[in-house]
Parts: C-alpha cells; sequence; structure tokens
C-alpha cells in the first residue's frame, strides 16, 4: 500500500477549520458548509456551530463564519449593517481570485473564471463582478462572449491544470486582448501531480474526500484515466472485493479530507 507524497488537508482548510472551531459555541453560525467533508461538517455541528439558510436569521451580536470558499460581498455588507461579528475563515487563494476578477472588470476585461459555476467557491469569485461568466470547458465558449474581445482568464482554485490552460488557449485565439492568471492554489496542483505519479504505479487507486468535494473530483477524474479507481468518502463505503487480485494499491485523499480520516483508511489497508 503506498500513499500520495501531497494528500489531504492544504493550509487553506486547516486553517477554516482551526479558525472555526476556535470560535465555535453559542450564537456562531455558518451559511453552508465550512469545507465540502462531512465528517467535518458533522464536527463543527457537535462543537456548536449552526448551518443557516438565511441571513435573515441572524442577530446583531451573532458571530457568521465565513466558509473556506468565501462569500460574495453582500454577505459582509449585511453583517457590517446588522452588527453581526464576521469571522472570516476564507482561503487566502480564493481572496487573491475574487481580487483579480474585480480589478480586472475595473479595467474594461469580460472576466471569464474557468469552473463550476454551481460551486460556492465560483460564485463567491464572481459576485465580485457585474457581467463576469463561469465556463468549464471549450464546448461552452459561444459568440456571445467571443465578442467581447479582451479577456480577463482566471480559475476556480480547485480546477485541473490541463481543463484552466485548454480554456484559456481556446479563448486566447480570439482575443484581441487577455489577461490571464492561474488561480489554482499551488497545494491542488501538488495534490494532482502526485496522485497521477502514484497512478501509474499501482494496481488500484482509493481516493478519500466528499462526494460534494470538487478537488477529490479532480484526484479522482486523474486517477481513473490511469488505472481503476475507487472514490469513497469514509471506511464503511470500501469494498475488499475491489482490491482482490490487486497487489499494489494507491491511496490519495481531497483537500478537506482530515488526516485521521486518511490514517484510519492507512491502517485498514495496510491489514488487508
Amino acid at each position: 500500500m503506498m500513499v500520495a507524497e501531497h494528500a489531504g488537508p492544504c493550509f487553506g482548510v486547516r486553517n477554516a477549520i482551526r479558525i472555526a472551531f476556535d470560535c465555535a459555541g453559542e450564537r456562531t453560525y455558518i451559511s453552508g458548509e465550512l469545507v465540502h467533508n462531512p465528517h467535518v461538517t458533522r464536527e463543527l455541528e457537535h462543537a456548536g456551530v449552526v448551518k443557516i439558510d438565511d441571513l435573515k436569521a441572524l442577530s446583531p451580536g451573532d458571530r457568521l463564519i465565513i466558509r473556506a470558499h468565501g462569500e460574495p460581498e453582500s454577505v459582509y455588507e449585511y453583517c457590517r449593517e446588522h452588527g453581526v461579528k464576521i469571522i472570516d475563515a476564507a482561503c487566502p487563494f480564493v481572496k487573491k481570485a475574487q481580487s483579480l476578477a474585480e480589478q480586472m472588470e475595473k479595467d474594461g476585461y469580460q472576466v471569464v473564471l474557468v469552473g463550476d459555476k454551481n460551486h460556492p467557491e465560483v460564485k463567491s469569485i464572481l459576485a465580485r463582478t457585474k457581467s463576469g461568466v463561469a465556463i468549464l470547458s471549450c464546448d461552452e465558449i459561444n459568440d456571445a462572449l467571443l465578442c467581447k474581445g479582451r479577456f480577463g482568464i482566471l480559475s476556480q482554485t480547485t480546477q485541473k491544470k490541463e481543463n484552466f490552460l485548454s480554456v484559456s488557449a481556446a479563448l486566447l485565439a480570439h482575443a484581441r486582448e487577455a489577461k490571464i492568471y492561474n488561480t489554482i492554489c499551488s497545494a491542488t496542483m501538488q495534490r494532482q501531480e502526485a496522485a497521477v505519479r502514484l497512478a501509474k504505479q499501482v494496481d488500484a487507486m482509493i481516493v478519500v474526500g466528499g462526494k460534494n468535494s470538487a478537488n477529490t473530483r479532480q484526484l479522482y477524474d486523474l486517477c481513473n484515466e490511469i488505472v481503476t479507481t475507487y472514490w469513497v468518502n469514509d471506511l464503511s463505503e470500501l469494498d475488499k472485493l475491489w482490491l482482490q487480485g490487486k497487489t499494489r494499491i494507491g491511496l490519495t485523499a481531497g483537500a478537506s479530507t482530515p488526516d485521521r480520516i486518511i490514517q484510519q483508511f492507512r491502517e485498514h489497508l495496510e491489514q488487508i
């Protein structure tokens, strides 16, 4: 059994979890999941952090944790106007992408974010613009977008590097002018590269992480292109039959998967 050189929590996730648990307690809320991992979500609930769907549920003096994926500026404004204390656990890489998107639009560029338009991080970045768009593949590039001419291109922080480069190249071919910022975080690239290296050395890969985690999805897709790969969130989902006849098993995990969960899988797989 082999573990990828880089696997599990990145700096942004570790920092967000530390901040959230440090302030957990009475009158502490969050609008969504801190990170996309059910283990972390359950632990925060047990610690007293309450998830809300509407900011109107907050009262003056309450505390709102800004999740790792970031929030639109409107959330910050609402909290300031209503006396709600902000506990900012947003990832620094996400904040950088937010600032770049905002500045590029001010400079007259059509902001194009390579990413999933339904992901909370993407929503938080595009909310800093008036006309920014998100596209996930070259197939989504249309004439209405191409006629803009001046593009400010950046990426969801957990995108595959190859996809970002592919979409950027397609836009660049039609651009009068373009600014391109690779805002994929270094930890994401490290984990993807390490997972690919390991997948080439084993008979099967196990990828551990929440099923709604974008970066875990990317790890799974990359590994599955190379070798039979299974995506699980906890040990109860692991089927020993998957590993019959396999002599070399690789293990990696998404950036929001707690270290203790990775260790559980490592110990379990070493005993099989």
